[in-house]
């Protein structure tokens, strides 16, 4: 994919996860990190904290960065979502803070291959570890569990799916209703 059309489609990616995610501000404060100014200019502009990353600041400083701010901001609670899930829905995420508050204390979704971790709620914020990138959903249950923290970790047929790859840009270009058929099946 050329940068002129991963700019676009992380653009597009980006607006319609700040769109799901502002159907949820009865439920929680929404904080974008980002190094780029216009990220955190269209954040800003729905209603949103945005926070500068520097440079040099890898995913999982980012993550801290946003989960500091959380905490220093009075929640209990954090809610870390990638903006590379294009079937997320508010309902969805919803569903899963519900099912976080009611039954563990750190709930990680996994990618549909189960290693990757496309969704993390953990409760304290201030007990929180990320550790992102290949494999991250065993190392952030492993974490927890280290802490003494109840653990669900758990696929969603729409919150598994992210944009990783060229075939799973294909795959989305297909549809949603293509895409559970070909998971039912």
């Amino acid at each position: 994919m050329r940068g002129c059309h991963r700019y676009k489609l992380n653009l597009g990616l980006l607006s319609r996860t700040l769109n799901e995610v502002g159907n949820l501000k009865h439920v929680a404060d929404v904080i974008v990190v980002s190094k780029s100014p216009e990220v955190l200019e269209q954040a800003v502009r729905r209603g949103f904290k945005g926070c500068s990353e520097s440079a040099d600041c890898d995913l999982n400083g980012a993550i801290a960065i946003g989960a500091r701010a959380a905490q220093d901001a009075g929640a209990t609670e954090v809610m870390v979502l990638p903006v590379d899930l294009p079937w997320l829905s508010a309902d969805r995420l919803h569903r899963a803070i519900v099912e976080f508050r009611n039954s563990c204390d750190v709930m990680i979704v996994t990618d549909f291959a189960g290693s990757g971790t496309n969704l993390l709620l953990w409760r304290p914020v201030g007990m929180a570890v990320f550790q992102f990138g290949e494999g991250s959903a065993q190392r952030h249950a492993e974490a927890a569990r280290n802490l003494g923290l109840r653990v669900r970790v758990r696929e969603d047929v729409l919150l598994s799916f992210d944009l990783d790859t060229p075939d799973d840009l294909d795959l989305w270009s297909r549809g949603r209703q293509a895409f559970v058929s070909r998971r039912s099946a």
